[in-house]
């Protein structure tokens, strides 16, 4: 008799009884159930809360004689996932796991898939072993491939070195491609240390501003009619749908300029005087910044660096947007990583590129919650996120992983007690708030003329503030208490060069 004859014989019921994960009155019920309404007996078994879903695909993978393997979408080698077709994943509900020499092992929804395992030994040329995975983690995983695959490359534009002549205003008005004023005014961007551009109908001009944390740093004017043909290049450059109607636009690029390098998240919005576009500039490479470089005051980078220390919890940066948070939350994730813990990032655009950490870009609603929906099953040490003031976040991640995973979070907020009442309002209850946060720190960035300035709060609860967290107390008293124990001010620092 062959092994999967033998699999055949057995029974789904003798297993969860031998291994102890039900009892015989549980099989002798579910089994009642299954005579009376039908259905698969470990279905209902998962619908009763007699089983979870993790332990029936453990026992479907024994019955098989199949190993049963929990996907973790961020620790999957990207290039062995872009070694086999997408299409031929998703049609057979598999992921490849891992690769041996010349032996692939696949998880799958349904492992007794054999013509699925012919085919993917087809196209990949490797001898094939088969896992058994949860179809639903399967169904994540070739999600985020899909949405990876749907994201087109990055457009390259290049800038000419700041020594070599700059384009006289003659030169911008005679290029009918509006190319000649886009790349000058990013240059120009670039060397005033600008992180947008804004290109906007205003006035009856066509008006272009460099800003640095919403302070103009240089402004230009030039005649309506460039308008319509400088957003088109725009489009162009990043990667648009130009002949698209919709209201707004969202494109990427990547800037070059000699030993220099950024990424451009560019935004196109159509308005009745016309269309006008955003220009986004982040640097495309380089590691987190040391904790103690970003401009923070003493007692504030002391707080900071012990959240970062902690085992287990929530750490909190918000502001406005370009308020400079995922810089503050990578270098606390340094601090960590440092202290040899496994760090994971999850967001819709990486803000910077960490050989320390395994980051996933997941943009896009769906497969951002998705992804964080995953890692909840199997937490790291230290998750890096982002929309902790979404409600449907706390429904991904849910709050009792706070228990064994530091998360250190970035909301848009305007100071820390708003997104203290964000926490509470979207569904972290107040008794997990009193035991798990560590400090919310509220910042922004302002430009003034010496330099950059970073402006910062820092709420650490005390003991007065965790026990209202703990009875429910109004967000009100909480903040009362916060500011009897010398909470609320801004504390400016200057942001240093090297920063």
């Amino acid at each position: 008799m062959t092994k999967r004859h033998e699999a055949r014989v057995r029974r789904l019921g003798d297993v969860l009884v031998e291994h102890g994960l039900i009892t015989r009155e549980q099989r002798r019920s579910a089994l009642r159930k299954q005579r009376h309404f039908g259905g698969r007996l470990g279905e209902i078994l998962v619908r009763d809360a007699v089983l979870t879903r993790d332990q029936l695909n453990w026992a479907l993978g024994n019955l098989l004689r199949i190993p049963y393997v929990e996907l973790d979408a961020p620790a999957i080698d990207p290039e062995l996932l872009a070694s086999v077709p997408l299409d031929l994943l998703r049609r057979c509900q598999a992921v490849p796991v891992v690769r041996l020499g010349s032996e692939l092992s696949v998880a799958m929804a349904d492992p007794t898939d054999l013509q699925a395992l012919e085919d993917i030994q087809a196209a990949t040329g490797a001898q094939v072993r088969v896992a058994m995975a949860d179809p639903a983690a399967v169904q994540r995983v070739l999600s985020v491939l899909a949405e990876r695959a749907a994201r087109p490359a990055p457009r390259s534009i290049r800038l000419p070195a700041e020594r070599e002549r700059r384009p006289s205003r003659s030169d911008i008005l005679g290029d009918p491609s509006g190319a000649t004023l886009v790349k000058h005014h990013l240059l120009l961007a670039v060397s005033r240390g600008a992180n947008e551009v804004l290109i906007q109908p205003l006035d009856g001009v066509l008006r272009v501003r460099c800003r640095a944390h919403r302070h103009t740093l240089a402004d230009a004017e030039y005649p309506a009619s460039l308008l319509a043909t400088v957003v088109h290049r725009l489009k162009l450059m990043a990667g648009m749908d130009i002949s698209s109607g919709a209201l707004v636009q969202q494109g990427e690029a990547e800037l070059e300029a000699p030993g220099k390098a950024w990424s451009l998240l560019v935004s196109v919005t159509a308005g009745m005087q016309g269309p006008s576009a955003r220009i986004e500039l982040r640097p495309s490479r380089g590691d987190a910044r040391p904790l103690g470089r970003l401009g923070f005051d003493a007692a504030t980078l002391a707080r900071l660096r012990q959240a970062a220390k902690a085992r287990a919890g929530l750490a909190i940066a918000c502001g406005p947007l370009g308020s400079g948070c995922s810089t503050t939350l990578y270098a606390l994730a340094r601090v960590a990583a440092a202290q040899g813990r496994q760090v994971v990032a999850v967001e819709g655009r990486a803000s910077l590129r960490c050989a320390w950490a395994t980051q996933v870009e997941a943009s896009g609603d769906e497969t951002y919650f998705a992804a964080l929906g995953s890692l909840a099953e199997h937490p790291p040490d230290v998750l890096v996120a982002e929309r902790l003031e979404d409600p449907r976040f706390w429904s991904a991640l849910r709050p009792a992983t706070l228990a064994s995973t530091l998360l250190l979070g970035e909301m848009r907020a305007a100071d820390s007690v708003t997104a203290l009442a964000l926490l509470r309002e979207n569904g972290l209850p107040g008794a997990v708030l009193a035991g798990a946060l560590h400090v919310i720190v509220g910042q922004r960035l302002v430009a003034r003329p010496g330099g950059v300035t970073l402006e910062s709060e820092a709420l650490d609860p005390n003991e007065e503030m965790r026990d209202l967290l703990l009875d429910g107390a109004p967000t009100a008293r909480v903040r009362d208490a916060w500011l009897r124990a010398g909470g609320g001010s801004l504390r400016r620092r200057r942001k240093p060069e090297d920063a």
